[in-house]
């Protein structure tokens, strides 16, 4: 299942209406049973990574719909995309 995952992430992992696929993934990662320590922290380790990437995909929404409330505003200012 966390290779499908990956596998879609890969594809739309920054579009900015994939933020369910990153929320379900979590959510799958932190439902996994593990057993013994290794796997424990293996799972710590997979949620972490997830987590961070899921963070900065938050932020880059945000910038975009800053972006597209000034563009509204002011249609002659620029921004780096």
């Amino acid at each position: 299942m966390a290779q499908a995952y990956d596998f879609a992430l890969d594809k739309i992992g920054m579009d900015i209406h994939s933020y369910s696929i990153w929320n379900d993934y979590v959510m799958f990662l932190k439902s996994v049973e593990a057993v013994g320590s290794y796997a424990e922290n293996q799972k710590i380790s997979a949620v972490r990574k997830v987590v961070c990437y899921k963070n900065t995909f938050e932020y880059f929404i945000l910038y975009y719909k800053i972006i597209l409330y000034y563009k509204k505003k002011n249609k002659n200012l620029t921004f780096y995309e």
